[in-house]
């Protein structure tokens, strides 16, 4: 989770990998390539002002973006318990419509009134893929 706030890359942690690390890290490096996250713009949780704002103090949320075309926003629980974050997106500011998937199951996210809503087990993340 820190590292896809922090826009880092994730490694697996060997090949006797807990909960099949490799096949989750290898999911989630295709769906980066997928998102063309080489071409988008890269705004840190620090730096994103009004275009995604949390409301749980535990959630932060990075972003890569592609204006007017999509956003994949990393919406990273630090705490070690359940959240249900609820993030402000500026659509007009990036450009987008206003559709909201998870990117790594292509299960949608309600997205009402520039709002989206995740729940977060512990000290994980979700990718939302918006357009």
């Amino acid at each position: 989770t820190w590292c896809l706030l922090h826009g880092v890359s994730v490694w697996p942690q060997g090949w006797q990998d807990r909960n099949d690390a490799s096949r989750k890290t290898a999911n989630l490096w295709l769906t980066y390539d997928r998102f063309g996250y080489r071409q988008a713009e890269w705004i840190p949780y620090y730096r994103a002002g009004k275009l995604a704002v949390s409301e749980s103090p535990s959630a932060l949320v990075s972003l890569y973006l592609i204006r007017g075309q999509r956003a994949l926003l990393v919406i990273g629980n630090t705490s070690h318990g359940v959240t249900q974050a609820k993030v402000s997106v500026d659509l007009q500011a990036m450009g987008l419509k206003g559709k909201a998937v998870n990117a790594l199951t292509d299960q949608p996210i309600d997205l009402q009134d520039s709002r989206l809503s995740v729940r977060l087990r512990p000290d994980t993340f979700v990718l939302a893929w918006v357009e």
